[in-house]
C-alpha cells in the first residue's frame, strides 16, 4: 500500500501528472484511513490515505479513462468510478446512506442513474405491499409479477438513461450490462458520441458486435466486466 500525505507539496507535486484523481473529504466519526482498494483490470495498486479529525485529501494516478475501484471508508466499501478530476466524499461513519461520493463525470452518471433506480423501485415496493396485504392474491403469483415488472422497469431506465446521455462514459458501462435484446444494444451504440466509441471499453465493445455478427449464434450478449 503507498501512504498519501496531506502536504501541500505533495497535492502540487501530484497535480502535475496529467492522469490525476483528488479525492479529498470529510466523514464523521472516521479515525481510520481511507482505502482506494486496486484492480488488475485497470492496473493499479491500493492506495492509502491517512484521516486526521474526520477529513482527508491526497491525490492519486489514475487512467485517462474511467475505471472502477473499489474505496474503502471505515467498515464500508463503495463501488466507485475513477478517473482524472476531483472525486468528494462526505458521510457518518456510522451510517453508510449517508454517504455521498461525488464530482467525476462518471460517478456523477451513476449516482443521477441509481437516483432514478430508486425512486422506481420505491414505487414498486409500495404496490407490492399493496398487492401482497390483498389476501385474494396468489403469493406467488404476485412475486413472479413484481420480478417480471421490476426487470422491465429497469430495462426502461437503462434504455432511457442512454439516449438522453450519448457522452456518457456510464452510459457504454449500462450498455455492456444489457442481456434483453441484442439488436437494440448495437442500435444504442450508434449513438454514442464519437469520444465514448473511441474509449477502449468503446473499441471492445464495438469488436465485440463486429464478433457476434459473424458467429452463428448471433443472438449472444457480452458482458465486458466481470
Amino acid at each position: 500500500m503507498k501512504p498519501f500525505f496531506i502536504a501541500g507539496a505533495m497535492l502540487l507535486a501530484g497535480s502535475l501528472h496529467a492522469q490525476t484523481l483528488k479525492i479529498s473529504g470529510e466523514v464523521k466519526g472516521l479515525t481510520g484511513p481511507v482505502y482506494v482498494m486496486g484492480n488488475k483490470a485497470t492496473n493499479s495498486t491500493t492506495d492509502t490515505i491517512p484521516v486526521i479529525n474526520g477529513k482527508f485529501a491526497a491525490v492519486i494516478k489514475v487512467n485517462k479513462e474511467p475505471g472502477r475501484r473499489s474505496i474503502m471508508i471505515g467498515r464500508y466499501g463503495f463501488g466507485t468510478w475513477v478517473e482524472p478530476g476531483e472525486l468528494r466524499i462526505t458521510g457518518d461513519a456510522s451510517d453508510m446512506k449517508s454517504f455521498s461520493l461525488a464530482g467525476t463525470p462518471t460517478q456523477d452518471d451513476r449516482e443521477k442513474f441509481d437516483r432514478q433506480w430508486d425512486t422506481s423501485m420505491l414505487r414498486m415496493r409500495k404496490w407490492y405491499a399493496e398487492m401482497a396485504e390483498d389476501t385474494t392474491h396468489d403469493t406467488k403469483a404476485v412475486q413472479k409479477m413484481a420480478m417480471s415488472e421490476a426487470s422491465a422497469m429497469r430495462h426502461k431506465i437503462t434504455v432511457d438513461f442512454i439516449r438522453k446521455h450519448p457522452d456518457s462514459y456510464y452510459s457504454l458501462f449500462l450498455l455492456t450490462e444489457m442481456q434483453e435484446d441484442h439488436q437494440q444494444q448495437m442500435d444504442l451504440y450508434a449513438m454514442l458520441t464519437p469520444r465514448i466509441k473511441a474509449s477502449a471499453m468503446g473499441k471492445e465493445f464495438s469488436e465485440n458486435i463486429a464478433i457476434s455478427k459473424r458467429s452463428a449464434n448471433g443472438e449472444k450478449n457480452y458482458r465486458l466486466y466481470t
